[in-house]
């Protein structure tokens, strides 16, 4: 005898068995529809890409091409200004030593390089560049610029000291080789970023200026330890050896003044 049951049974499990292929087509086509999708936007975000990389490169191209315009500037900016200083220099010497105290010219020069330090600040915090860069970039910079300083203070310390008959300087004259080498200033850096850069995006000009303001700030920190640690050096400074190196008295004073280190010799 036939059960009743069994053909309501079939045809649900038949019904069933329909939904999920069913339902398996229609995720199938769904899925191969996301993958599509997904394809063609990546395709595209990939071919934007390549184009504004490309279109940078070409700005980039044209910008560093420009040779005579970034010459001009930086004849303008840079060494005009540094050469016509140092003929003044030495011709006028002499009354140059007069008038520097009368007019008060070295205070002019710390107004004037604290000034392109705040404009420098200005533009950085205009522009946004400490929100660009990430804390750990910032931080790698900074490291950076710290094993800048103290190794090229080691590796110039170490060459002027090598001990070898008129090669080796003297302990006063070491420590004007290091501060001559190692300082260097915004009244420079600045300057030349933007002979270089200055037709670019304000904000990459005020990004570059970074790495210049962090070795500053990191030059001022560690020169003040490493006066105290050459003062202690030059104290215990014996009587001059035969075959060190000194400079002549005038270029030395020269260096000295301009490195304003009196205090150490």
């Amino acid at each position: 005898m036939k059960n009743p049951n069994i053909d309501p049974l079939a045809g649900n499990i038949t019904n069933s068995i329909d939904q999920l292929a069913g339902n398996i087509t229609n995720s199938i086509d769904q899925l191969a529809g996301n993958i599509t999708n997904s394809i063609d936007q990546l395709a595209g975000n990939i071919t934007n890409s390549i184009d504004q990389l490309a279109g940078n490169i070409t700005n980039s191209t044209r910008h560093i091409l420009d040779y005579k315009q970034t010459l001009i500037k930086l004849g303008l900016t840079l060494i005009l200004p540094l050469a016509i200083g140092q003929c003044i220099q030495l011709i006028w010497s002499d009354r140059l030593k007069l008038l520097i105290p009368k007019l008060k010219l070295a205070k002019v020069s710390s107004v004037a390089l604290l000034f392109i330090l705040w404009c420098v600040f200005c533009n950085a915090f205009a522009n946004k560049s400490f929100e660009r860069i990430s804390k750990i970039d910032f931080l790698l910079l900074i490291t950076i610029d710290i094993v800048l300083y103290i190794g090229f203070s080691i590796i110039l310390t170490g060459i002027a000291r090598i001990p070898i008959e008129y090669w080796q300087f003297s302990r006063k004259d070491t420590v004007a080789i290091v501060y001559s080498s190692i300082s260097k200033t915004i009244g420079m850096g600045i300057p030349l970023i933007n002979a270089l850069y200055g037709g670019q995006d304000a904000q990459i000009v005020a990004l570059l200026a970074l790495p210049v303001i962090s070795y500053y700030i990191i030059q001022l920190i560690l020169g003040s330890i490493q006066t105290v640690l050459f003062q202690h050096w030059l104290k215990r400074d014996k009587a001059p050896q035969k075959g060190l190196i000194t400079f002549p008295p005038n270029m030395l004073k020269l260096i000295i003044e301009k490195q304003k280190i009196v205090t150490f010799v």
